[in-house]
């Protein structure tokens, strides 16, 4: 340690070592001079905040990165108010920082390289009065120090009528410049307005579109100097300052410099260019006089001219002087790494001796200066002999018993760890510590016994763990978030190697595929859960990861749970195998069973309404032929004599005509477009009404059972569909019981809080009438049970079913506002749930049916009808029955007849649904011209189709289609009493 410390008290130069933490272990007498302070001031301070001065501001972003990068670096720091110059290299070690520093101060610094020959010419007034073809340069550090040459350079050359250029760039703009010159010479305005004096930016007269070419620019100034002498000046003076120039311009921009000295040489010119000093180095410096005769500097507070021949004596004394200096850093280098290397051999030795001397009190004295951490020793009854000054600065005010700052939770740890260290362990434990200004501490101690005169001790080192315990706490509420992120998820997340062998599962495999995360760890791969039928094709498709990274599977897997179910899953690959944090495939998975039964469900729903829309059509033309069909067949049985061989082929006809009504009136049911008469009634009396005709419909072998809730509640239906309903569904429970079985139906009232979404139309929450009907039949295959509701599907022989009765009961369900379920399964029989929304209103009382009085009449009938057939034959029904009928195959033709008759119209019959002209239209301008008129409608159409054209069949007469002539009649007879 002796010849270390001989070593480097002995050198010139500064010597300073720093640890990692770039803190100062080691400072020379050389080294305290630089930074302003003796070797032991500068003990223990960082390097960042607490040692002072210019140079150590200049060396400490460059020593971080030394020590991050490991490589060495050399640099120039100046001190501007000693005027003193040094170069400093940082040598980085595994455990700390070595940095010489050596006073190169009037030798390799470019502020006073420049200085050192013996002057020519002094003072600012050199510059004014140069001689033409002179090209100068100045280094300049502020804006000042431009003006301070530019005012009388440019004073000068306006007394002697010369025209002056000044080309500026920042740090000077254009109009600052002007505001300067206007300071600092008189009627400077003047030459501004005459063009005397003219201030331009660098970019008009350097730079063409960003580019700077050597050539274009010195023909410019050539142009200039035409021009000055041309309007009778003497000369040209041009200065610029070339702050504006980069790296990749400076090259081409010497180049120029050297082009121009040529140029101008024997012309009536001078040029003056101003760099700065803050960003040239020593090299570059000596490059920009070189192409100038002479250079402008400042020192010591003074102007001054050197000569170009000088400044090349100066720089080849600066490249003697920097050899010399390397020759020496290289020597003292050698010196300081025989020294380090002593002072390491040295450290090992003083680790040894303190080894052995642990036991006297010497070593107590032996304190670290580190501010983060607390050395304290105790006795063993706890008092406290001594604590490092660092324990005031973190700890506050210190007690007088250590454990009264401990926090209540963590006492007995404390005192646990106090017990074992008496007993000759060592021991570490973390812990909450209350401050004196009441902030709580986590701190980390180490201890260990001592003895410490003649007695045991327990020395313990201390530091302040704060942030860490904090920046752990925060990564592990992010790792709660992500964990609760991943298994609060339903995405099927894994993480799989390479032979498909579960790494991590997610805890919403459980919930899809039944299987436990253990079961599934220890699994020898995953594949076995994989559809026998998918499998080939799955590995082909994680085959394809290593090559893509990401592969998205284009369609379903197929997966089989635990208890057998088939679920289909979504699913994409992330390969993340040579990422350490996670070392295998990513899987993410979706569970898209419900959606594809969606889908599956949303195209059946679709292709049952076109079906319907097709059906409703095609029932609804149907139904005008059988009007004309059934009237004229009624006409003929009417005609002829009782045992006339006619009749009974009309009689024939005419029942022909009515089972094909009822087969119109099944596929409007179907499609939802017939004529509805919906009221509010109990659903238990139209159910009671119903089985008696049922008991007439089903054999003997198969038993009706009824459940009926007395507090079913009523609903708004058609009483007449509704009994469809379940006649439908009772002939099809009795096909389905060929061996006889039982036959249920029940009502109940239902409170539905939420359907499952898998349901093509899920229910609505809110208060319900269920109608059951269930049998022990057959049942039907889920094949079956898909295409149950599609009209014409039948599974029996051929004449023994049309394929309509489901599809009726469908439609009748659905235009009621009621939803229809279905459970079924072979051999376990078919249960059948409807839903109807309960009313909110009480149950209409039947009303006895009222006599009709005759249909005969004498009044004047408007009969407006567009197909023609059915217009002739309601037109023969109301003239047979003693009517004035007149006809009219459109509105507008009605309107025209209506407009031309004298006498008034005592009811109108119209269609709802023409071509031109609806029928309410119709009614209400023919209303318009005569107050009070009757109107009755004729439809075919659902009640959904003459609302949207204004029909409320509650408010108005409505005739159905197809009716027969009486009822026709009945029904004109009905609407003109009424009125």
């Amino acid at each position: 340690m002796k010849v270390f410390d001989e070593v480097l008290a002995r050198l010139s130069d500064g010597c300073v070592v720093l640890d990692c933490g770039l803190r100062v272990i080691y400072a020379n007498l050389a080294a305290g001079g630089v930074f302003g302070g003796s070797p032991d001031q500068l003990l223990g301070r960082s390097l960042w905040d607490e040692v002072p001065g210019p140079i150590a501001a200049a060396i400490r972003e460059p020593a971080a990165q030394t020590m991050a990068t490991g490589q060495g670096r050399r640099l120039q720091a100046y001190d501007a108010a000693d005027e003193r110059c040094f170069d400093v290299r940082l040598h980085p070690s595994s455990d700390g920082l070595l940095i010489t520093l050596a006073d190169v101060t009037n030798a390799a610094c470019p502020r006073c390289a420049a200085v050192t020959p013996d002057v020519l010419e002094t003072g600012v007034a050199g510059v004014a009065d140069l001689p033409w073809g002179t090209h100068i340069c100045q280094f300049y550090e502020t804006v000042q120090d431009v003006l301070d040459i530019a005012l009388p350079y440019f004073r000068a050359g306006l007394e002697r009528d010369e025209q002056c250029v000044w080309a500026v760039c920042d740090p000077l703009t254009v109009d600052a410049a002007k505001d300067a010159l206007r300071r600092g010479i008189v009627d400077a305005d003047h030459h501004l307005a005459a063009g005397n004096l003219e201030v331009v930016s660098h970019v008009h007269c350097y730079l063409d579109g960003g580019t700077f070419d050597t050539s274009r620019v010195i023909d410019a100034w050539n142009a200039r100097l035409a021009d000055a002498l041309e309007r009778g000046h003497a000369g040209l003076r041009v200065s610029g300052i070339e702050a504006w120039l980069t790296e990749q311009t400076r090259a081409a921009f010497m180049a120029y410099e050297d082009a121009l000295s040529a140029a101008i040489a024997g012309q009536r010119m001078i040029v003056l260019c101003t760099y700065p000093l803050d960003t040239a180095t020593a090299a570059q410096m000596f490059d920009v006089a070189r192409a100038h005769q002479s250079a402008v500097v400042r020192r010591g507070g003074r102007w001054e001219a050197i000569e170009v021949l000088e400044l090349a004596q100066a720089r080849a004394a600066v490249q003697r002087q920097n050899e010399e200096l390397e020759r020496r850093v290289a020597e003292r280098t050698q010196q300081l790494a025989a020294a380090n290397e002593e002072l390491r051999r040295e450290m090992r030795e003083r680790e040894s001796a303190e080894a052995a001397l642990r036991e006297s009190d010497e070593v107590f004295r032996v304190i670290a200066d580190d501010p983060s951490t607390i050395i304290g020793l105790y006795d063993a009854a706890g008092h406290r002999v001594y604590a490092s000054p660092s324990a005031r600065q973190i700890l506050g005010e210190l007690r007088e018993n250590p454990f009264d700052g401990v926090h209540p939770d963590d006492l007995d740890a404390a005192h646990l760890a106090w017990q074992r260290l008496l007993a000759g362990e060592r021991t570490s434990f973390t812990f909450r510590y209350h401050r004196s200004d009441g902030a709580w501490l986590w701190m980390e101690a180490w201890s260990s016994r001592v003895q410490y005169r003649n007695a045991p001790h327990v020395l313990t080192i201390i530091r302040d763990v704060s942030d860490r315990v904090r920046a752990h706490e925060q990564i592990e509420a992010r790792e709660a978030r992500f964990r609760a992120l991943v298994e609060r998820n339903d995405a099927l997340i894994s993480i799989i190697d390479e032979r498909a062998r579960a790494l991590y599962v997610s805890p919403s495999h459980t919930r899809v595929l039944g299987y436990t995360a253990e079961e599934l760890y220890v699994m020898p791969s995953l594949s076995s859960l994989v559809h026998p039928e998918d499998l080939a094709w799955v590995r082909e498709q994680f085959a394809e990861v290593p090559r893509r990274s990401v592969a998205s599977l284009p369609r379903p897997l197929r997966v089989v749970t635990k208890d057998g179910r088939v679920r289909n899953v979504l699913l994409t690959f992330t390969d993340r195998r040579h990422d350490p944090a996670v070392g295998g495939v990513i899987g993410n998975g979706r569970d898209v069973t419900d959606e594809l039964l969606l889908e599956e469900q949303l195209r059946q729903a679709q292709k049952m309404e076109a079906i319907g829309q097709l059906a409703g059509g095609i029932a609804h033309d149907f139904n005008n032929l059988l009007t004309v069909i059934r009237g004229y067949s009624d006409f003929i049985r009417t005609a002829g004599a009782p045992n006339d061989a006619h009749r009974a082929d009309a009689e024939e006809i005419r029942q022909a005509a009515d089972r094909a009504a009822v087969l119109t009136q099944q596929l409007l049911a179907f499609s939802r477009k017939q004529v509805l008469r919906p009221e509010v009634m109990e659903i238990n009396l139209v159910v009671g009404e119903a089985s008696r005709m049922l008991g007439r419909l089903l054999s003997e072998d198969v038993a009706l059972d009824l459940q009926l809730a007395p507090d079913a509640g009523a609903v708004r239906a058609d009483a007449g569909q509704l009994q469809q309903v379940l006649l439908n569904l009772a002939v099809n429970a009795r096909d389905a019981m060929p061996l006889g079985g039982r036959l249920t139906i029940a009502t109940e009232s239902a409170v539905l809080e939420r359907e499952a979404p898998a349901q093509p139309t899920p229910l609505s929450p809110g208060r319900y009438v269920r109608l059951t009907v269930s049998d022990t039949g057959t049942g039907m295959s889920p094949e079956v049970l898909r295409h149950a509701f599609e009209p014409f599907f039948t599974t029996k022989e051929p004449g023994k079913g049309t394929g309509l009765g489901l599809s009726t009961v469908y439609g009748i369900v659905t235009q009621s506002h009621g939803r229809l379920r279905v459970d079924s399964a072979p051999a376990k029989g078919t249960t059948f749930g409807i839903f109807f929304p309960q009313a909110g209103e009480p149950a209409t009382a039947p009303m006895p049916a009222a006599t009709k009085p005759g249909a005969r009449g004498s009044e004047t009938v408007l009969l407006v009808e567009d197909d023609a057939m059915v217009r002739r034959l309601a037109e023969a029904t109301l003239e047979r029955a003693g009517y004035r009928v007149l006809t009219a195959p459109n509105g507008g033709d009605a309107l025209r007849l209506a407009a031309g008759r004298d006498g008034a119209i005592d009811l109108v019959i119209t269609d709802v649904v023409m071509p031109g002209m609806p029928g309410p239209e119709l009614a209400q301008r023919l209303e318009a011209s005569q107050s009070g008129l009757r109107v009755l409608y004729m439809s075919g159409y659902a009640d959904d189709t003459m609302a949207r054209h204004g029909i409320n069949e509650e408010r108005v007469s409505f005739l159905a289609k197809p009716f027969t002539p009486d009822e026709l009649a009945r029904r004109v007879r009905e609407v003109l009493d009424a009125g």
